[in-house]
């Protein structure tokens, strides 16, 4: 109520809300549709708990799997999935596994980030500190898995429309 006070939403092509899986309840996403949210976002990351548990997330693969039924029985016009390539620990294979499954589950599009390390965290200060359990992985590495996800979604009918974002029907994609 208050952005719409501050700024109207009449005429506005799209609304987009990012969630986590663990946050996401039917009438959380009840409220969203009724405030005009059109497009939702949930930060995926990966499918593999080990991976997320070593990163620091507080979500796991069946979360997520949850989440996204909800969501789609909510039946948002639009829904997006947020990857990160690169995460701390991450194998090639983890990597095709996580995309294999986002495809599985078909969201009108998919965005992947590789992984950074912000000086502000306690990641990266475990970094400096040589605490880490496995090394970040290089540039070199994430970049790599960056473009063979974009391949695979290629592969699966997507259309890569940016450095980051992959989308089923560019039709309908706004932005």
């Amino acid at each position: 109520d208050g952005l719409r006070r501050a700024l109207s939403w009449d005429g506005i092509a799209e609304v987009t809300f990012e969630c986590a899986p663990r946050s996401v309840r039917r009438e959380f996403l009840e409220a969203l549709r009724e405030i005009g949210v059109t497009r939702l976002s949930m930060g995926v990351q990966s499918f593999d708990d080990a991976l997320l548990r070593l990163n620091g997330r507080v979500h796991l693969a069946e979360d997520v799997v949850r989440a996204y039924s909800l969501i789609r029985q909510a039946d948002f016009a639009w829904v997006n999935l947020d990857l990160m390539c690169g995460l701390l620990g991450e194998t090639e294979e983890q990597w095709q596994e996580t995309v294999r499954r986002v495809i599985e589950l078909a969201p009108d599009s998919v965005t992947i980030y590789q992984t950074e390390i912000p000086h502000n965290t306690q990641l990266y200060r475990d970094v400096k500190a040589g605490d880490l359990p496995a090394a970040p992985l290089s540039w070199d590495t994430k970049r790599d898995r960056l473009h063979a996800g974009f391949r695979e979604l290629e592969r699966a009918g997507y259309t890569v429309v940016s450095g980051y974002n992959a989308v089923k029907d560019p039709q309908r994609h706004r932005f």
